[in-house]
């Protein structure tokens, strides 16, 4: 769990970092996309 989670954090990060860079449609999908597995999980 402490792995997955860890995971995840590191993916959001990356995705907001990305996000401040090159703002956009894909970027924000993404994020959806993690905070989906982040809820689920």
């Amino acid at each position: 769990m402490n792995h997955l989670n860890r995971t995840i954090a590191v993916n959001l990060k990356s995705i907001i970092n990305l996000g401040l860079v090159t703002p956009g449609s894909y970027d924000q999908l993404s994020v959806v996309t993690n905070l989906r597995i982040l809820l689920g999980s």
